[in-house]
């Protein structure tokens, strides 16, 4: 079935006349959508996850999720949808923070409750991930239980619009009562792509008829931009935020003989097009505002309002910081005339939106991201910005704050940046990819200058290999910081600092496992969750939680750590059996036998390191297996014997790993490999390793 508006929306939540009257008394961000799109482009739209009919109209479903990465245009098919079936839109991002009768309550508040349950008004919710940011788990339960008290009233499902992750746990919070369907928003395949580039070009110009040369143009430049994206899965050139991007780049020829010339120069170039060119096209278009000004120093032209300046001004309007700035010598004539024209410039930027403070897009979002942390002047506030945001970092920072290299070249980034990279690589993937961080430091030969970093990116359902790997360096000095959503870590770090940051609750989604010299958490409450319902389909091993530190700092969390059914929390740090964290605690053995200790921290080391590849497969990599860090030492005799016993088996280039083996060999289970506890099959397991099997 086509999800579309046309053939799946208007029949789901009706198509009524316009309300009479609108009331004024409607809660923030609550509203109905006058004016559409004239020119819109669906995105395709599939079924995930099957609602409680099992029917592919979803005709017996109360409440109806609709899931996407970052940026795919969400708000935009939301708004769209309300404004065809003269829906009610709830944008949560606009909203107050939702709670215990937040719906309901505002039905009434509005003198909408009569309408809602008569029919004559269907609810479209927008920005869950957003309102989830606000609020502490239980709220969110609150809300997630009025919704669908709610959605009991009406024949119209309640539809809830959100990313991947807010969607999934609003899932969780309703599994027990209803199996809500989930319908995910794709990427445009190439001809749609086209064609929006096309039509967003026209509207950039304010023009009535695509000019000839724009389609040929925007063809070109998007098979350009496939070329370079193909670890993407093709979804790169999908993304309607690059497609906007693309649009501006056609957008500034100001003839068609400048967008032919375009089209030859890429089409003749040895290099194709970046993300990269097409933004800085963009911006030395900008600069060719200069030759307009009437400067009687006319080698200004080329000085004056540079991609880096109007980078920098824009990076301070964003973030609120005071641009650092050194212009040329100027006469005081033309120092006014620039003055004078600048503020209009800045406001009125292609990279921010009609007020002249916010992004104008995700991608131009994403490049001032980068900038600001790359800033000594904005990085604290960028990155405090980031962070804040959970897992809605915007997807596009890791692709502008990656420095481009040589290929297998490792670049080395600030260890406080890593985990806003991370989340930024989380936020693009669709429902059926996850990705880890790993964080490797060797603390058996006294640490490294260098700490490796690696993300991870893989598809649940997929094959062998994983469909990215992103490695960097990160130094010693300075904390690895996260925002208060953390979701498959492992890190080994026992030299650095790790810090939790937050206004309220953390949440914590397994599998986690973070061992650290100092761990300080700056929040109040902390919320234990099961891996994603992509992972948990596959993989129902990996359901723990495991915190380790030499020093703690955690006297900010006063309340006892919520954990999800299912999912266990391990926390050993000095004094770590006190309340709240006593039902949680593990001692560290002792240590009576440093080469038994060697060999047990190997042999937990390797293990973690193994994910979900396919259903019921755990596997990694053979060289991350057989690499220095974990085959130094008796590192290479824990392996051996891992593959004697057959817990490790090789295949191709991977190395899989049998659950139940692993059991019955050395006593562990993946839970018992994150905490603290050292069964005696384990201690036999590595005496035997490390005396040659026997």
């Amino acid at each position: 079935m086509k999800y579309t508006i046309d053939d799946f929306w208007t029949a789901r939540l009706g198509v009524r006349p316009p309300p009479s009257a609108v009331p004024a008394a409607l809660p923030p961000g609550w509203g109905y959508i006058t004016t559409g799109l004239s020119e819109f482009v669906e995105a395709p739209i599939s079924l995930v996850q099957d609602g409680d009919s099992s029917k592919p109209d979803l005709a017996g479903d109360n409440v109806i999720f609709v899931s996407a990465p970052g940026a795919v245009g969400k708000t935009t098919l939301a708004q769209q949808i309300a404004f065809t079936t003269r829906a009610l839109i709830v944008d949560l991002a606009v909203a107050n923070a939702v709670g215990d009768n937040t719906l309901s309550g505002g039905l009434a508040k509005s003198g909408l409750h009569n309408d809602y349950a008569s029919g004559n008004t269907a609810v479209v919710i927008d920005g869950l991930d957003e309102a989830r940011i606000k609020v502490t788990q239980e709220a969110m339960g609150a809300f997630m239980q009025d919704v669908l008290d709610l959605s009991r009233m009406s024949r119209f499902p309640i539809v809830i619009f959100g990313r991947t992750g807010s969607i999934e746990e609003a899932w969780l919070l309703l599994a027990d009562q209803i199996q809500a369907p989930i319908l995910e928003i794709g990427y445009f395949e190439f001809e749609d792509s086209v064609e929006f580039t096309c039509l967003q070009t026209k509207s950039i110009r304010e023009e009535r008829q695509s000019r000839e040369p724009d389609k040929r143009a925007a063809r070109v430049i998007l098979q350009s931009l496939q070329k370079k994206t193909l670890l993407d899965g093709g979804s790169f050139v999908g993304y309607s935020p690059v497609l906007i991007a693309v649009a501006n780049r056609i957008a500034s020829e100001d003839s068609p003989d400048n967008t032919q010339k375009l089209i030859s120069d890429v089409e003749n170039s040895g290099d194709s097009l970046t993300l990269d060119s097409i933004v800085g096209a963009i911006l030395e278009r900008e600069q060719g505002k200069l030759k307009h000004l009437s400067l009687s120093d006319q080698g200004l032209n080329s000085k004056l309002y540079s991609a880096e300046e109007q980078i920098s001004r824009l990076v301070a309007r964003v973030y609120g910081t005071e641009p650092k700035i050194t212009l040329p010598a100027m006469s005081p004539d033309d120092r006014e005339i620039y003055s004078n024209v600048l503020d209009s410039w800045v406001t009125e930027h292609p990279f921010l939106d009609g007020e002249g403070r916010r992004p104008s897009s995700a991608v131009f979002g994403g490049l001032l991201a980068a900038k600001a942390l790359k800033d000594v002047n904005s990085s604290e506030t960028a990155l405090a910005a980031e962070l804040e945001k959970g897992a809605s970092v915007n997807p596009f920072l890791a692709e502008f704050y990656i420095p481009s290299g040589e290929a297998g070249e490792k670049p080395s980034i600030p260890s406080q940046h890593l985990a806003a990279i991370y989340a930024s690589v989380r936020s693009r993937l669709p429902l059926n990819e996850y990705a880890s961080l790993v964080i490797d430091q060797d603390s058996v030969t006294g640490g490294n200058s260098e700490i490796l970093a690696e993300i991870e990116i893989m598809k649940f359902d997929a094959g062998e290999q994983p469909r990215e790997q992103l490695q960097f360096h990160i130094a010693e000095e300075g904390a690895i910081l996260f925002g208060p959503y953390i979701e498959d870590v492992d890190i080994v770090a026992p030299s650095m600092d790790v810090r939790v940051l937050g206004d309220s609750e953390a949440k914590l989604v397994a599998p986690i496992s973070i061992e650290a010299r100092s761990l300080t958490l700056d929040v109040n409450s902390i919320l234990v969750e099961r891996p994603t319902a992509a992972r948990k389909r596959n993989d129902d091993t990996m359901n723990s939680v495991s915190l380790a530190a030499a020093e703690a700092n955690v006297a900010q969390v006063t309340g006892k750590p919520k954990l999800r059914p299912g999912v266990t929390l391990n926390v050993t740090w000095p004094n770590s059996a006190v309340y709240p964290w006593n039902d949680f605690s593990s001692t560290a053995p002792n240590k009576e036998d440093e080469r038994l200790d060697e060999g047990i921290l190997r042999l937990k080391r390797i293990l973690r390191l193994f994910r979900a590849r396919g259903k019921d497969r755990l596997a990694k990599l053979a060289d991350a297996i057989t690499h220095s860090r974990r085959s130094q030492g008796v590192g290479d005799l824990i392996r051996q014997q891992l593959l004697k016993d057959e817990v490790l088996t090789v295949q191709g280039k991977m190395y899989v790993l049998g659950p139940d083996k692993l059991a019955n060999a050395t006593g562990l289970t993946f839970q018992k490999i994150r905490s603290a506890e050292v069964p005696q099959a384990t201690v036999d397991f590595v005496n035997r390793a490390l005396n040659g099997g026997e």
